[in-house]
């Protein structure tokens, strides 16, 4: 056995180490696909898995908005678990998260429902290079996570991080960030390469340009103009091989955030709406009382029937407006793509 010290609800949950050890914490919540090729008659289940800024990219909606217009009939679902500070290294989840139950008087599994990924985007690679372990560690940890990944999805797309600035003129040592980072965008490509998997190269991207066009708010964290950016190079990738049309209505972002068309933009609120249901639903609130170590206390009962959790229930009670947004946010791309045909040039 391995002892591990946890401190609050965020630790991870250690058991034997072998066969019974809880999955890793990008896998956590998905569900392995079968052999069987994606059914191209439903919408595409499209999950993000990384660290702040791909978990930030729900905040936004841009890559949801971008897909949604350019394919109304089916707009694909997304799932962001992409959690703060995530690393090739380590993903850590509450104890029992998605898993089947503590000990008494814990024992309640996590019955939320398990995610079947079509497409799983892999944005990781740019804290590692903050940390003192070297190229090669990053390279065994990140070859190890996408063999844990490929089984989950028919798709796995993997994403190069973008590069480290300093807006704040604090004096970074860009050059020798930057060096690291790209070392580690390398390895991403060969394992892609590698591999025969999908990759967006946004290191490559940036790298690239002649204009030197800041994206972070702190050199690290993504602003909305970066956000809008990182988003159309995914969409790019992500409508290769898809029936869908260019992506349309949405214009040259301008800060602090971008200017949609008004079709695009309401298509975008929903979006928003959708996930902050889907983050409630997720990641709840008091966690300890809903699947952890705190079930049996009181507040995590009803208060005239001891027997009946209510937490669960409320949680629960979730997953039928997230069912009822994406059902709003393909009514809404349906309109936007129609009257953009209309009026191809709304400026």
């Amino acid at each position: 056995m391995r002892v591990v010290l946890v401190m609050g609800a965020l630790a991870t949950f250690s058991q034997t180490v072998g066969a019974d050890e809880p999955p890793t914490g990008a896998v956590r919540g998905l569900l392995p696909r079968s052999d069987e090729p994606r059914n191209r008659e439903s919408p595409p289940m499209i999950v993000i898995l990384g660290g702040t800024n791909a978990h930030e990219m729900q905040r936004h909606g841009y890559l949801e908005t971008q897909l949604a217009v350019a394919a109304p009939e089916a707009v694909p679902r997304f799932r962001n678990l992409a959690w703060q500070a995530d690393t090739v290294y380590r993903q850590q989840r509450p104890r029992n998260f998605f898993l089947d139950g503590l000990a008494a008087p814990n024992q309640d599994p996590d019955h939320r429902g398990r995610i079947p990924a079509d497409t799983i985007v892999l944005w990781m690679g740019q804290s590692e290079a903050l940390d003192a372990r070297s190229s090669d560690a990053f390279a065994t940890a990140y070859g190890q996570l996408v063999e844990k990944l490929r089984p989950f999805a028919h798709r796995l797309v993997l994403v190069t991080p973008v590069p480290f600035e300093d807006p704040l003129k604090i004096g970074v040592d860009l050059e020798k960030r930057n060096e690291r980072l790209a070392q580690h965008a390398q390895i991403i490509r060969s394992i892609a390469r590698e591999k025969h998997l999908d990759l967006v190269d946004l290191n490559g991207a940036a790298s690239r340009e002649k204009e030197n066009k800041m994206r972070t708010r702190d050199g690290v964290h993504l602003s909305a103009d970066g956000h809008w950016w990182v988003a159309e190079e995914l969409a790019k990738r992500l409508q290769q091989g898809e029936q869908a049309e260019p992506q349309v209505l949405v214009a040259e972002p301008a800060w602090p955030k971008v200017q949609l068309s008004e079709g695009a933009e309401q298509v975008r609120q929903k979006i928003l709406t959708k996930n902050q249901l889907w983050m409630r639903y997720w990641r709840p609130t008091n966690w300890a009382f809903l699947y952890g170590n705190r079930q049996f206390v009181e507040s995590s009962r009803d208060h005239v029937n001891y027997k009946v959790r209510w937490f669960p229930a409320a949680v629960e009670s979730i997953a039928s407006p997230i069912n009822q947004a994406e059902v709003e946010i393909q009514a809404a791309a349906k309109a936007a793509n129609a009257a953009n045909k209309v009026n191809p040039n709304p400026e």
